[in-house]
């Protein structure tokens, strides 16, 4: 376990990321302010740089997507905060959804993925849901 730590830190960051085959965006979290927290940091990007708590990023990405945004609002913005989003369909419940991710580093060996999943019904946002989890060694 030395060794590796000791390759990691002789290739560099970058490098270290595709040998230990990590997959996604890798960026390190952006501080956060206290204006970005504020309701009118509504719409500014990296409103949910830096946030480690799932409860934090719901209510952050609940006030960037609040019910009834249009979708195409919904995915522009989530874009501007970093994630990359696709459409799906979830045939039990029988809901299209938008789920959107994105990877935070939190140290040099463990990352945080988030999964934001919002459900739409006629172009309009109806519900979020977030998850997180770790990735790393």
């Amino acid at each position: 376990m030395r060794s590796l730590r000791l390759l990691i830190l002789a290739l560099g960051l970058p490098v270290a990321v595709c040998a230990l085959g990590c997959s996604g965006a890798w960026r390190l979290p952006k501080a956060t302010s206290l204006a970005a927290a504020s309701p009118a940091a509504v719409g500014t990007a990296n409103m949910t740089a830096g946030i480690t708590d799932v409860a934090a990023m719901r209510t952050a990405v609940t006030t960037l997507v609040p019910p009834g945004t249009s979708l195409a609002q919904a995915e522009s913005r989530l874009t501007a905060e970093g994630f990359d989003c696709s459409f799906g369909y979830n045939a039990a419940a029988n809901q299209d959804y938008l789920r959107c991710t994105r990877t935070d580093a939190e140290t040099l060996l463990i990352s945080r993925r988030w999964i934001v999943t919002v459900s739409y019904r006629d172009g309009q946002t109806t519900s979020v849901e977030v998850r997180a989890g770790s990735l790393g060694l």
